[in-house]
């Protein structure tokens, strides 16, 4: 099944074509498998003592949920769009389902740590490589976009009583992490170009 999956050379026929979809399979697969074990394994301190999915189970914060949901949605989709040669689609499908990655990341986090403005930073180099040049700047608007996000819905954090850092502190970083992290985005996004 894994090789069938990654077997492209009876699909595409272009060289060029063959290793664009081979970087959707890859990065497809990647995020989703990473993201699963993620979600179901790993405790973090947001989630404590839970994983993602324990958490979204014992809290009823179906949101979350949701947003998994779509992310997989999309994932499958583009898989899908590789295997009936509809390259572009599947970029596109794949960039969405990075962006719905990117959003569930933001609305849970308020951009607290660096493993959070990592995977923000991801979606700027993964855009530049499933769409080329307009997926580098979209990236970079999707990047900036789930910034101003996390941050404003920093205050909102301490709705969570179980959240280990407190909300009210977050908050009163909102614009030095705002142009701290604007800055990174900014420099990803020339490095990529």
């Amino acid at each position: 099944m894994i090789r069938r999956l990654f077997n492209v050379e009876r699909i595409y026929h272009d060289e060029l074509q063959r290793q664009q979809a081979m970087v959707i399979i890859s990065f497809v697969v990647i995020s989703t498998v990473s993201y699963f074990v993620y979600a179901i394994f790993f405790t973090s301190t947001q989630y404590a003592p839970d994983s993602l999915l324990g958490y979204v189970l014992r809290t009823g914060r179906f949101g979350d949920l949701t947003l998994m949901v779509f992310f997989i949605l999309f994932a499958i989709l583009s898989l899908y769009f590789v295997r009936i040669a509809k390259l572009n689609i599947a970029s596109w499908t794949a960039f969405i389902a990075l962006c719905f990655l990117t959003i569930g990341n933001t609305y849970n986090s308020g951009l607290f740590n660096g493993f959070n403005t990592m995977v923000m930073m991801m979606t700027i180099l993964v855009a530049g490589l499933l769409l080329g040049i307009k997926g580098l700047y979209l990236g970079f608007i999707v990047t900036i976009a789930g910034i101003i996000l996390a941050l404003s819905l920093r205050p909102y954090i301490l709705a969570y009583p179980d959240y280990i850092v407190s909300g009210e502190l977050l908050a009163q970083n909102n614009l030095t992490d705002f142009f701290a992290i604007s800055l990174s985005a900014l420099a990803v996004t020339a490095l990529v170009y």
